[in-house]
């Protein structure tokens, strides 16, 4: 959960808590009042995407996984009555893909 409200939440609140308290700051400086309703909204919209993107770029990249790996769903097990939580795997060894040629990667067809 921390690592979606580091990654998510936080980069798409972050402008927004930045302009609040610009409007604070102008508000006691200047003692006009300035509302929400003339914010540049299309600028903190493209900066909380761009922050997001940036911070799961970075996610990823810090997150110590092979680059190449892949994620396995969670699924349930009859067995053990239990759902098997979601992962990383190695991928399989190159020539022992039982996939068609059509399905695999491009780097392996």
């Amino acid at each position: 959960m921390l690592a979606k409200a580091l990654t998510i939440i936080l980069p798409v609140a972050l402008p927004f808590l930045v302009y609040a308290l610009y409007l604070k700051y102008a508000q006691a400086k200047s003692g006009e009042r300035r509302g929400w309703a003339k914010a540049p909204w299309l600028l903190i919209g493209l900066s909380a995407a761009v922050l997001t993107v940036v911070s799961l770029l970075i996610f990823r990249v810090l997150s110590g996984e092979d680059p190449h790996s892949v994620y396995v769903a969670p699924s349930f097990d009859p067995g053990s009555n239990q759902i098997l939580p979601g992962h990383m795997e190695q991928p399989p060894e190159a020539g022992t893909d039982d996939r068609p040629r059509s399905l695999r990667p491009p780097a392996e067809r």
